[in-house]
């Protein structure tokens, strides 16, 4: 009985230190490549800076190089110097749905898509203005209208769908 005991402890132990090498292998590549892109320096920016608001939803950076950041209250875009806000204005249709804004991307023709809790908005950046899109109940065909107001996440798949 104790050699049983003593053979599945070494068979155990075995088991444990390959799993150890094995983690290890896998996690060296990971770690080693965090580890050549350290930050060496960043910015903290509040809305002392002009940031909207503090608590921050999403950010994504467009092709242009402008810093887009999401918040409670607004979209804001950062140049590297200073920030521009973008707020809903209920007298103008053509300002962004609704200040919480919860998610960006970018599509193949370069146009800004936001997510926000009441809508999806494509930015124009000559005018700088939206576009809202908002679920249409009358649709004749439902399956092209937008299945609620909360938009959480944008993604655009291999075909260039949004």
């Amino acid at each position: 009985m104790c050699a049983l005991i003593k053979t599945r402890c070494r068979f155990v132990s075995s088991i444990s230190t390959f799993a150890s090498v094995a983690l290890t292998s896998l996690c060296l590549p990971s770690l080693l490549h965090a580890q050549v892109q350290i930050l060496t320096g960043y910015e903290r920016l509040t809305i002392a800076d002009g940031l909207s608001n503090n608590e921050i939803h999403c950010i994504f950076q467009d092709s242009r190089g402008f810093l887009w950041i999401g918040t409670l209250d607004g979209l804001n875009r950062y140049d590297g110097y200073s920030f521009k806000a973008f707020k809903h204005d209920p007298a103008d249709s053509t300002s962004i749905s609704d200040n919480c804004v919860t998610s960006i991307c970018e599509d193949r023709a370069q146009r800004l898509w936001i997510g926000t809790g009441n809508g999806l908005n494509r930015f124009d950046p000559i005018t700088e203005t939206f576009t809202s899109y908002k679920p249409d109940s009358n649709s004749t065909a439902p399956e092209n209208s937008l299945s609620g107001n909360n938009i959480t996440t944008l993604f655009q798949d291999q075909g260039g769908n949004l």
